[in-house]
């Protein structure tokens, strides 16, 4: 896959989740759930509908050490969610491809990047959804330490380099 890039400006992104939004609302959900907790995609893919249907918090355990953290969901967010999941079962995966499996990470590679493409944005991929999320939260807090630790990093070095795309002496 491609270097992928944070979409950082807020009139391109409300374009790009409208586009998702066209393509199919699963791919809308999906992103918004990825800009808002910083979680991977085969992690989002995991979810079903009743992670999410009925709720105002997603809790999800991450890695082998199974962390647990815990996301609020935006109420605009959480009006489309039970839409999407009103008819839906709980044991269901939240992203239904075809034969009612989950959709694969490359299903949902293609469909974000076909989005970007439609309006012109070379960079775009699975990772957009988790870079977006930590460009916000670098220039909204400047907290590199937290965000490492919210991306399950090793070093804020590979935060800052690969996800907020600063060098050590840059700031915003």
């Amino acid at each position: 896959m491609n270097w992928v890039a944070p979409i950082k400006d807020e009139e391109t992104l409300r374009r790009y989740e409208q586009e998702l939004m066209n393509l199919d609302p699963k791919y809308f959900i999906m992103f918004r759930l990825g800009v808002g907790t910083g979680l991977q995609v085969q992690e989002l893919l995991k979810l079903s509908v009743g992670d999410v249907k009925g709720k105002e918090i997603l809790t999800v355990y991450l890695g082998t050490k199974r962390v647990k953290r815990s996301y609020c969901f935006e109420p605009d967010l959480r009006a489309v969610i039970e839409e999407y999941t009103a008819e839906k079962e709980d044991d269901m995966p939240l992203f239904v491809g075809h034969r009612n499996r989950a959709i694969s990470r490359e299903q949902a590679y293609r469909a974000m990047k076909s989005a970007g493409q439609k309006l012109g944005l070379g960079s775009v991929g699975a990772q957009t959804m988790r870079k977006t999320f930590a460009w916000k939260y670098y220039k909204n807090t400047g907290d590199i330490a937290y965000l490492t630790h919210l991306l399950n990093h090793a070093s804020p070095s590979v935060t800052s380099v690969s996800y907020t795309h600063l060098r050590a002496h840059e700031t915003l």
